[in-house]
């Protein structure tokens, strides 16, 4: 391709109207062109081409600059995007969040220690069971007592206070130690404290009643049915007297003394009617002694009497 032929190509180039393979025709020749040095650029020639090349190059230099920078802020703006809702949704009242729950039970006969996560204590008389879930002492301190008897002693924090579910009962506390007995068969729940201040309220979910606050040695026994509640002041010590050694009742129900005898003995025990549950009893036992001696000693003082049959022991009166 000679000289005249080569502007020829050119000024279609400066005219854009030059095609794929022409570019790579013309960038081909310029290269051969000046490596041998045997052609010659007029000036204006040479200011031409400079100019129009220089134009076409910062021309597509800006437009990819332009889609760099939207593309740019297109990220920026998707990753803000993605942050905020990220952010609204985890701090939503409305967030679903899937909570773990830890079930504990102790077994029959036996009494389970447990330390919590706050430094709390629970102790479980055999037969009981509670629940709590894994987002317990993040913003709140909550467990469910399902079933059995269970004593509390609370670390302290006036922050997140201690609140104990059992039936349609709540019992919340900052820092003390209580005892609740809350089993399904029996037709009321009871609430000692040991020390420290305690507030009950029954029927919490719809907020019908006002707490009743309990000092150390009072006892609230809450009627299931009817939502009544008594107070008496009782001395603590023999409630709670199945985390030591011995048993000791205190004008109990001879439905919560078979209830105690079943947990510390592991067996089973049936009272035949209404009247023999309602009986009253104050007695101290060894869980060391033999089952048989004490009940022998309960119906005897009692007019009852006791019979065993396919494992289980049947109450009645003479």
């Amino acid at each position: 391709m000679d000289s005249e032929e080569l502007q020829h190509l050119l000024k279609r180039y400066q005219e854009g109207g030059c095609s794929p393979d022409e570019l790579r025709l013309l960038e081909q020749l310029l290269d051969e062109v000046s490596a041998v040095g045997t052609w010659t650029w007029a000036e204006e020639e040479w200011l031409n081409a400079k100019y129009t090349l220089k134009e076409r190059i910062e021309a597509a230099i800006a437009k990819q600059e332009k889609r760099s920078f939207l593309k740019l802020w297109m990220k920026i703006a998707a990753a803000l995007f993605f942050v905020f809702f990220a952010a609204l949704f985890y701090y939503s009242p409305y967030r679903r969040v899937e909570l773990r729950f830890t079930t504990v039970y102790a077994a029959e006969g036996t009494v389970k220690k447990l330390v919590l996560s706050d430094g709390s204590v629970v102790y479980l008389h055999g037969g009981s069971r509670i629940k709590y879930s894994s987002e317990f002492n993040n913003k709140k301190r909550e467990l469910f007592l399902q079933t059995g008897e269970a004593f509390f002693d609370v670390a302290h924090n006036a922050e997140k206070p201690f609140v104990v579910f059992a039936g349609q009962s709540k019992t919340q506390v900052l820092g003390t130690a209580f005892n609740i007995r809350y089993d399904n068969e029996e037709k009321d729940i009871q609430f000692t404290v040991a020390r420290g201040k305690v507030a009950v309220q029954e029927n919490y979910r719809k907020n019908r009643s006002k707490p009743v606050f309990l000092l150390a040695n009072d006892q609230l026994t809450l009627e299931k049915a009817t939502g009544k509640m008594h107070t008496t002041c009782v001395n603590y010590e023999n409630v709670i007297a199945w985390l030591q050694v011995g048993i000791k009742l205190n004008n109990e129900s001879m439905k919560n003394v078979v209830a105690t005898i079943q947990n510390t003995f592991r067996v089973q025990i049936r009272i035949a009617d209404e009247k023999t549950k309602a009986i009253r009893i104050t007695a101290a036992f060894d869980k060391k002694d033999d089952v048989n001696d004490v009940l022998f000693a309960i119906c005897k003082i009692n007019k009852l009497t006791y019979t065993s049959k396919g494992g289980i022991i049947y109450i009645k009166r003479k």
